[in-house]
């Protein structure tokens, strides 16, 4: 090693003999070193140009002018204040309070329901209103440092500590809905309910958004969602349930009653024993073995423990109900890939249709297929790229992708699929391409407990009169208004979520 390190010294010190210019073998050999050409060589007028003007900007201070990750440019343009000073001159004083925030936030130039973050980052608290000279301030800095409306919103719910978002960060927010829309008003007799409402709004967001499965939402991601759109449609709609994303009651309230439901014992979380009740059975051991391993949540106690909180089991029913959903996919498909090399193979499709074959039998089922037909239908339907081997890919592309799933761990619906018309789900998606499953499912669901919750009403009514005089109302508009709350009353006295 010694004589090498020498003899590259060496070379390093010899001097060089010639040097091509690259502008061509024509041009002049050099001898000297590069150091003394370059001292040497006669500097073009534009070159000289540069060097001056380089010259004369040495020790100034040149202004950051890209900000990568959040999303900043440099602006000289002025702010044009107008609008948010005369707003500010129609409220007495020097401050806004939280309910003054409205106006004052569409003032800005944000939706109505940014006005909460908004009151927080211009120092409003419960007990201290906001300064309007800070609310200008505030206004004149998220228009200038930041491009966006997605990095300007993480910004506000971050007060500029990360670039990303968590759950947490969602809670104010959507506690100032709750508080504050009309379609909303009805839960102030329930207080109890808020939490839940909360969390289950909050596990949503990141189910729809979260693509990258980290539990922090980036700038990227949120510009990808249509989460700020969804916030901005909240105050054209005075009925919370026509925004069916992320904030419909009606959604909430379907997916807490079936928590509820196989929750036996009340204690906020589920069990595997639990899950399995889940619509009558109809998963196998082996997909909520995989479940419960920590294949599709972060949560430690569902791995330690084998208990699954509200928030996974708000994403497992969206998982379960909408298997056309990328999130969905993604889901399955994690429990399906055994050793996480991303791909389902021969041997994991066997290994969960098993069970599957199993649970007929059991059921005394006599016409099914067997392995080696099952594996062969499903690879026609898939259409994997590469042979036997299903990639996550795949399954996106493929519009029956919850046949699959269904196929391999979902007994009820494996069999509702193998006797119906073989044209239906294509006839589903044509017929009903403005609406999710999630969406049919939740709509379904919703009018089925309100059915029984207005005939369990009916049965412990004595005052028979006033139930048939009320018969031509439409039971859903009764809870909407407020009467499905004698419902939610048998939840009271559980610990919040």
């Amino acid at each position: 090693m010694s004589g090498d390190s020498t003899t590259t010294k060496e070379a390093s010190n010899s001097p060089q003999t010639s040097a091509t210019s690259p502008t061509g073998p024509s041009s002049p050999t050099a001898t000297a070193t590069p150091s003394e050409d370059a001292a040497s060589t006669p500097a073009g007028p534009v070159v000289t140009a540069l060097l001056k003007e380089a010259d004369s900007l040495r020790g100034q201070d040149i202004p950051r002018f890209y900000f990568p990750d959040t999303g900043r440019v440099s602006s000289a343009a002025p702010v044009d204040d107008s609008r948010l000073v005369q707003a500010l001159d129609e409220i007495q004083g020097q401050t806004v309070t939280l309910a003054q925030m409205a106006d004052i936030a569409k003032a800005m130039g944000y939706p109505k329901f940014w006005k909460q973050p908004l009151f927080s980052a211009a120092g409003g608290t419960e007990q201290r209103p906001a300064a309007k000279d800070r609310l200008l301030t505030l206004r004149r800095e998220l228009t200038k440092n930041f491009r966006d409306d997605s990095s300007r919103f993480v910004h506000l719910l971050t007060r500029g500590a990360r670039q990303h978002l968590v759950s947490d960060d969602f809670l104010p927010l959507v506690q100032d809905i709750v508080d504050s829309h009309p379609g909303l008003s009805f839960l102030q007799e329930a207080p109890e309910f808020h939490g839940r409402y909360v969390n289950t709004v909050i596990a949503r967001i990141f189910y729809e958004v979260n693509a990258s499965w980290t539990g922090r939402i980036t700038c990227q991601e949120l510009r990808r969602s249509k989460l700020l759109a969804t916030i901005a449609s909240l105050e054209l709609k005075d009925d919370i349930n026509e925004v069916t994303d992320f904030f419909s009651y009606e959604h909430f309230y379907v997916i807490y009653c079936k928590f509820w439901d196989i929750d036996t014992d009340h204690d906020l979380f589920i069990s595997k024993e639990d899950l399995r009740r889940h619509n009558n059975y109809a998963l196998s051991d082996r997909i909520i073995d995989r479940i419960f391993s920590g294949a599709v949540s972060r949560n430690k106690s569902l791995l330690t423990e084998s208990r699954m909180s509200y928030p996974d089991f708000v994403w497992f029913l969206l998982a379960e109900e909408d298997k056309r959903h990328p999130r969905s996919i993604e889901y399955w498909f994690r429990c399906m890939d055994l050793d996480g090399d991303g791909v389902i193979s021969l041997y994991e499709m066997e290994y969960f249709y098993t069970e599957q074959m199993r649970r007929m039998e059991e059921a005394r089922i006599e016409e099914y297929q067997g392995l080696q037909d099952c594996v062969c239908t499903m690879l026609d339907m898939v259409k994997p790229a590469q042979p036997n081997r299903i990639a996550l890919g795949d399954l996106k592309r493929c519009k029956l992708a919850g046949v699959f799933f269904d196929t391999m761990f979902n007994l009820h619906k494996f069999l509702d699929y193998e006797q119906r018309d073989p044209f239906a789900n294509l006839r589903d998606i044509q017929e009903c391409a403005g609406m999710s499953d999630w969406e049919k499912y939740a709509a379904e669901m919703y009018e089925i407990l309100v059915a029984e919750e207005s005939n369990g009403a009916m049965h412990d009514d004595a005052a028979y009169a006033d139930d048939f005089e009320n018969m031509e109302e439409d039971p859903a508009e009764n809870f909407r208004s407020g009467e499905g709350l004698k419902f939610l009353e048998s939840f009271k006295g559980s610990k919040e979520i």
